[in-house]
């Protein structure tokens, strides 16, 4: 979630400035079919920046990112009126260049577009240090699980090390009680054993 609002905040931003690029060039322009691809180019930059925010908006769960897409949202709707109003002139063909003009080099317009472009970065850099955030946590999360598990197997390793050790010495115990009980017990070996008795062949 963090790197998408991150890459359409980035997005938005790179399409303001296809934007006020566009816009700058239309209005400057004397030829009317420049005019009318430079206008194409805002219509398009201004869809741009509008589907950009619509992805991010959902994303901005924070307090403090919410207050600054607050912020950002009344910079460019300003913005936005004022590009809309000259845009339409144009559409309409009842341009007044004069107008556009003053205002594309009014201190207005620069500390507008400042602004908005600020809160853009800003609030990619915000959720920039999110993800890093959630990076260093999953990360760690990560490390605990793998010390967990490399515990455990250690553990059941050992245990059967030991059990093995156990078993080991049980039968070599028993092995040992059983060989002394031999040797205290080795007249039953040594006894010779009796000859067994001739068979009687005597005919009747």
């Amino acid at each position: 979630n963090h790197l998408l609002a991150i890459s359409n905040l980035k997005q938005a931003n790179i399409q303001l400035m296809y934007l006020d690029r566009a816009f700058r060039q239309m209005v400057l322009s004397d030829n009317v079919v420049q005019q009318k691809k430079y206008l194409a180019q805002v219509e398009q930059a201004k869809l741009s920046i509008a589907s950009s925010i619509a992805t991010a908006k959902p994303l901005m769960g924070q307090a403090d990112e919410a207050a600054m897409l607050g912020k950002f949202e009344l910079y460019y709707s300003k913005f936005y009126r004022n590009i809309e109003l000259i845009t339409q002139s144009y559409s309409s063909h009842q341009i007044n260049n004069k107008l556009a003009i003053q205002w594309l080099e009014s201190e207005d317009y620069r500390n507008t577009l400042k602004s908005t472009e600020a809160l853009l970065s800003e609030m990619a850099n915000q959720k920039k240090l999110a993800a890093d955030v959630a990076t260093v946590s999953a990360n760690t999360l990560y490390k605990q699980s793998l010390i967990i598990t490399i515990t455990f197997i250690s553990g059941s390793i050992l245990s059967g090390l030991i059990f093995a050790l156990i078993l080991l010495l049980v039968c070599r115990c028993n092995y040992t009680g059983l060989l002394c009980h031999l040797f205290t017990n080795q007249e039953l070996f040594l006894t010779p054993m009796r000859p067994l008795a001739e068979p009687d062949l005597t005919i009747m």
